[in-house]
């Protein structure tokens, strides 16, 4: 499957292009370790349904370091990553192939062939922050998708976002790798002139073994609603097969979620 993508230069992708995603790309994996199991458990509620079809092609979008990739491909699936960061692709081609990730854009991307399943994160769909972000992209995948194919999709859940004051205040996260130490203090604004966005700041201390450094870095992120979600992909074709929410370590039938942080959505390519 040769994916093809054109970057679009507007004020989506520079605010996705912030310092976590490029210049401390190589810090992304090591201070959330736990994102791997919790990725295994997303893909396996894709697997599941994927071992009724025949097609092993898979695409995943704003992929980082390809972390989602790499275990697919150990599944034997034939996944191939797209990133915004030329960075983040770097990463990702140590880790599953310069032939499997290249540098591109989630809101323009075509394949050659239809792909069996694409998958998106939520650190992926917190970046669109205007709701044809998210359209261009799902009109994208409806494009490269096989008649029936899967789009696994995650979204942060505005519902959290909106009760929990670590979206809206101070916070302090600690982070212990082999280089050393890092702090990071977190200044959060809720945003809810259109939807249901928060202004992220935060302030970077690195206490490595080649020495002591500050800096800050800045970016606006999107949560959403279920149903915004729900009326996104039935105006572009696609029929929802089933609806999680992520409860402190689990994935959760929709209904039965009692604490979501996040949405999760497995949906079809109407026929």
């Amino acid at each position: 499957m040769i994916v093809k993508s054109e970057i679009i230069e507007d004020s989506t992708s520079k605010n996705a292009l912030h310092k976590l995603e490029t210049k401390y790309a190589w810090i992304y994996d090591l201070i959330y370790p736990d994102f791997l199991p919790r990725i295994k458990k997303q893909n396996d509620i894709l697997i599941e349904k994927l071992r009724t079809g025949g097609n092993k092609d898979i695409l995943e979008l704003g992929s980082g370091s390809a972390r989602q990739s790499w275990l697919l491909n150990r599944e034997g699936y034939n996944s191939q990553a797209l990133d915004l960061s030329p960075q983040m692709v770097e990463l990702a081609q140590k880790k599953i192939g310069k032939d499997r990730a290249q540098l591109g854009d989630a809101r323009s991307f075509k394949t050659d062939t239809p792909a069996g399943a694409i998958v998106i994160g939520p650190l992926v769909t917190c970046f669109f922050l205007d709701n044809k972000d998210l359209s261009r992209t799902l009109d994208c995948a409806y494009q490269s998708l096989a008649n029936g194919g899967l789009l696994l999709c995650e979204f942060i859940a505005a519902d959290h976002i909106l009760k929990d004051p670590f979206y809206n205040g101070f916070s302090k996260q600690e982070f212990k790798i082999s280089q050393g130490k890092i702090t990071r203090f977190h200044e959060s604004r809720l945003d809810l002139q259109t939807d249901a966005k928060y202004d992220w700041f935060s302030t970077y201390i690195f206490d490595l073994k080649d020495g002591l450094s500050i800096d800050t870095d800045d970016v606006l992120l999107r949560a959403y609603f279920p149903s915004e979600v729900e009326l996104f992909f039935d105006s572009h074709g696609f029929e929802i097969l089933d609806e999680f929410g992520f409860d402190t370590d689990e994935f959760v039938k929709m209904d039965k979620a009692k604490n979501k942080t996040t949405l999760l959505f497995l949906a079809q390519k109407r026929r």
